[in-house]
């Protein structure tokens, strides 16, 4: 089982050995004695965080130049302290999972865990480690988890953008039974990742970045998926070509009937899960709510009985 700092017990004189895994970044070099000096590191991931100490021939310096880099290592409690067992800080090449991202970073860490419990049920490996390739990437993963989906629209809060990626998945599955299995998860995964670009062009503070100023987040999500398509080609070259497919008809609507009718769903889920939120900002101002009814601004929600 991987151990996270969760595990540790740092007043157990005993040493202990665990192997984790997480986000580092690198502080300082400083002398433990007058004889050793170590690397005074933070290992961050979804537990928290720990400050570690590594001996300088144990660091391969290219892995910290900036930011947070996902790794594995060794830690044993010594004393109290936490410290890297031997030469093996390795850096994450596949992500299996998002246990690794730094909670800090995250503005709503509460969807890091549905995500992951979602992308769990998927019966389908290749999809599964697509998902993980993308979201697990801390430079990705993080703003993920972080910003919203919109600036002033829907899902405007932080988080935003996980929350509505999440319900574009959920009403994609859900829409499409009378498909194969199959095929509704490479629609619930299109419309996971439908809007993976905006992770690039909004803030968490609701506003545009630069780049967002220029270029369209449909654009982006080419070059955030292009790695991630490179292994599904070789593991599933024809869900790769359904996920292309699905996110370039959403970008660019095509006039006849498209080949492939999940997109339509996916499609139609997106647009479910903006109207549902916009709808409860509407209503958001009115007595009792959320048990109010009747209408609001443009929306009319009707009474139970």
């Amino acid at each position: 089982m991987m151990k996270t700092l969760a595990h540790f017990d740092t007043t157990n004189c005993e040493p202990e050995k665990h192997h984790v895994s997480g986000c580092i970044m690198a502080h300082q070099l400083y002398p433990v004695s007058s004889e050793h000096s170590a690397i005074s590191l933070t290992l961050e991931n979804m537990t928290g965080s720990h400050d570690i100490l590594l001996s300088p021939s144990e660091h391969p310096g290219n892995y910290i130049k900036q930011g947070h880099r996902a790794v594995t290592m060794t830690l044993s409690n010594e004393f109290g302290r936490l410290v890297n067992s031997g030469k093996d800080m390795h850096l994450i090449q596949q992500y299996t999972s998002l246990d690794h991202l730094p909670s800090r970073l995250i503005a709503a860490p509460e969807m890091v865990t549905r995500t992951q419990q979602w992308i769990e049920r998927c019966p389908y490996a290749a999809l599964k480690n697509f998902v993980y390739q993308v979201l697990g990437d801390p430079t990705v993963g993080c703003a993920f988890f972080s910003v919203p989906a919109s600036t002033s629209y829907h899902h405007r809060e932080p988080g935003g953008l996980a929350q509505h990626s999440l319900e574009v998945a959920e009403i994609s599955y859900a829409a499409t039974q009378c498909f194969e299995d199959h095929e509704r998860w490479l629609a619930a995964v299109s419309g996971l990742l439908h809007d993976v670009g905006k992770v690039r062009t909004l803030t968490q503070d609701c506003h545009q970045t630069a780049i967002g100023q220029l270029i369209a987040p449909e654009i982006l999500n080419v070059e955030i998926l292009a790695d991630a398509f490179i292994n599904l080609d070789q593991a599933w070259a024809d869900g790769a070509i359904a996920i292309r497919y699905i996110l370039g008809s959403l970008m660019k609507p095509r006039d006849q009937r498209p080949l492939l009718p999940l997109t339509t769903a996916v499609k139609q889920a997106d647009i479910a899960s903006a109207a549902a939120s916009n709808r409860r900002l509407a209503f958001a101002d009115k007595p009792s709510h959320p048990e109010a009814t009747g209408f609001a601004g443009v929306y009319w929600k009707p009474s139970p009985t």
